[in-house]
């Protein structure tokens, strides 16, 4: 990806950003990410991608832009339509189709705020079939935690507890990581185990113990206090993923022709009991400026 990457439905991406992948319950792996039209930054025209595209392209959030309905799109604003929204959409035949998305921007953002990020970590669900989002500064659908990060990662430890994995501050060199319920969470603290140049990271819950082997609990970042270049796949066998002792390079050797590996990413348990990955890409042309190319591998 050099230049822009022209779809089939005749719409180029500058960018594609803050992977997501998961498994279905049918085995199905389906992968997502951010398509940024543009460039490779927060806002501006930033669609969402999988296989089966949501929009198919039809609409954009850039003001001007032509849509193959001969309309121009609006301006972005700063009223309740301009504002970052949140939305809820389904899909029952792993991912053939989608249910059209409904509007919960006013159920579950905090008064006041123009800017939500959730996740990037995926949602679980628990072993009692609650459904628990990582979101900034909280988890969806209704707990408030004090000191969580900006970015968010959370799984369900072998012994039943939620455990958060967070994004902390460019000076704090290290994850942030808190463990609770539903109902209540510790304090977040720095984990002096976990180095990170104040990026995402990915967080499963690989199984508990059983017949095939010890509880496991799967965690991916780059393990470097400045680069996101240095990525490493950890596995902890504790029941409350306090350590993680045992790590290896995600890859053997550098992907050819990607650019530079590393950042963003995200993982899934496959139904053959590996363990897919998605990862950011940046092509780094510019030194670091909105007009890098960046991608998913």
């Amino acid at each position: 990806m050099a230049k822009a990457d022209k779809l089939t439905n005749g719409i180029k991406f500058h960018s594609f950003r803050i992977p997501a992948v998961i498994t279905t319950t049918t085995g199905r792996i389906l992968a997502f990410a951010e398509g940024r039209r543009h460039n490779n930054r927060d806002y501006g025209d930033v669609n969402l991608g999988n296989p089966t595209p949501m929009n198919h392209g039809d609409y954009s959030q850039n003001g001007g832009d032509r849509l193959p309905s001969g309309k121009k799109t609006k301006k972005i604003n700063t009223s309740w339509e301009g504002r970052r929204h949140l939305f809820l959409t389904q899909s029952t035949d792993d991912s053939k189709t989608w249910s059209d998305p409904v509007d919960i921007t006013k159920q579950l953002t905090p008064s006041g705020w123009s800017w939500d990020a959730v996740g990037p970590g995926i949602g679980i669900t628990l072993s009692l079939g609650e459904i628990v989002v990582p979101a900034q500064g909280r988890n969806i659908s209704y707990q408030t935690l004090k000191g969580a990060g900006s970015e968010g990662t959370i799984a369900q430890t072998p012994n039943g507890k939620l455990y958060r994995n967070d994004r902390a501050g460019a000076a704090d060199n290290y994850r942030k990581v808190a463990r609770g319920s539903l109902n209540a969470f510790s304090s977040f603290v720095l984990d002096k185990g976990l180095p990170d140049p104040a990026c995402e990271a990915a967080t499963l819950l690989y199984n508990k113990k059983d017949a095939n082997g010890p509880a496991r609990v799967i965690f991916m970042n780059s393990v470097h206090k400045d680069s996101r270049r240095h990525m490493r796949v950890r596995i902890s066998y504790d029941a409350d993923a306090k350590k993680f002792n045992y790590r290896r390079k995600l890859s053997d050797a550098p992907i050819s022709g990607v650019g530079f590996e590393g950042g963003y990413s995200s993982l899934t348990k496959t139904a053959d009991r590996k363990i897919g990955a998605l990862v950011k890409t940046d092509f780094y042309q510019t030194g670091g400026s909105e007009g890098d190319h960046r991608a998913i591998v």
